[in-house]
Formats: structure tokens, sequence, C-alpha cells
């Protein structure tokens, strides 16, 4: 493992040897292709649900199974190139598509109960809007800037509270739950979350950007 060195100048000035800039490049990449992984990911689900609602599982089966091994395939060739431990970068993708796959749920429930036609838009519109909230707090978790952090607490605080609500509404409505497929689902946000507010309790340990080592 490498670490990144500063050293100080005569003038005063903060100077990075050549292998930290060399590791400034690594992460930025990293970043970025974690950004593309993570919008694969929610795309991915909401894509799948749509083929689902508009020619059934006969096509949204295979669809679904080769976008997951694609993204495990991605997931495994990019896994020593990640500098955020590995144990939380894989439970915040999956908290990602678990989150989308609940929405997803719901919506087409929603959709239905209403009477109204399919939205194709709708489901696009979604998709891409978590995406791009999810990019910005993947690929800030991945170059541990601060934001990046404060993006975990959020996305991992919030699973537990939504998930939760999925199971103390059928208390308060007597029993009565019209989405039942989102109440199957919700245990699986709720698990994650709990583990991913667990961990972000714990230090990473010092990471590339603030001089500590890269994590493998």
């Amino acid at each position: 493992m490498n670490t990144i060195r500063t050293a100080v100048g005569k003038d005063g000035e903060i100077t990075e040897n050549p292998q930290s800039k060399q590791n400034a490049g690594e992460f930025a990449g990293t970043a970025e292709r974690l950004t593309w992984l993570t919008c694969a990911l929610c795309l991915l689900v909401t894509g799948t649900a749509a083929v689902y609602e508009l020619a059934g599982p006969i096509w949204a089966v295979p669809v679904g199974l080769a976008g997951l091994l694609a993204a495990a395939g991605w997931q495994s060739a990019e896994a020593r190139n990640i500098r955020v431990p590995v144990s939380f970068v894989v439970p915040y993708l999956l908290l990602v598509m678990s989150l989308l796959a609940q929405q997803a749920a719901e919506f087409a429930g929603r959709a239905a109960e209403a009477s109204a036609p399919f939205s194709v838009s709708g489901f696009a519109v979604y998709s891409i809007g978590a995406a791009a909230a999810f990019m910005l707090g993947a690929s800030a978790l991945t170059l541990r800037h601060p934001l990046g952090d404060w993006a975990a607490w959020l996305v991992c605080a919030w699973s537990v509270l939504q998930s939760l609500a999925h199971y103390a509404y059928p208390i308060a409505a007597s029993g009565h739950y019209a989405h039942a497929p989102v109440q199957l689902l919700a245990w699986l946000p709720l698990a994650i979350g709990l583990y991913g507010l667990f961990r972000l309790c714990r230090p990473f340990g010092n990471s590339p950007r603030r001089g500590g080592r890269s994590h493998e």
C-alpha cells in the first residue's frame, strides 16, 4: 500500500510527490467508475420493472439477470481499485438497488390503483433523478470527501426510517396494507441501512486524501 506524502518547501509551500499525484488520478478514476456503476444499477432496477409492467416476466427476468451479472462482473473487476472499504461500498450499492426496487414496486402499485396506464416516462424521470442523487453520494464517498460521509448517513438513515414506516403503517391502519410486495421488500433496505449506520460509526481509518494509507 502506498502512502501519500507531502513536503514543505523553503518558501513554505506544500508540495506533493509524484506518487501522491498518481494516487489522486487513481482515486478520480475510481470515483468515475463507481459513479457509472451506481447509475447503471439505478437504471437497471427501474428499467427491469418497466419491462415487467409492459411485457411481463418472460422479458423482464432475462433483462434483470443479464444486468445483474454485468454489474457483478464490473464490480468484481473494479474491486481492487476501490479506496473505500469494500465492506461498505458493496452494501451501499445493494442499498441503492433495494431502495429503488422498493420504490418501483410502490410506484407500480399506486399507478394500478389509479386505473391509469403505466407511465414509462414516470419511471424514466424517477430512475434518472434517483441515479443522479446516489451518483453524487457514491462519487463523494469514494473520494473520501466530507459530503460523501454526509450522503452515506442520509441514505442509510432514510432507508431505515422508510422501511420501518412500511411495517408501522399496517398497525396504524388496523392491519390493512395495499402494497404487500413493498412490505416484503422492506426488510432488505432495513437490514442494509442498519448495517450501514453501524459501519459509519466505525472509522474507515486514515483516508488517502488526508495523508493516510489507501484501502486495498
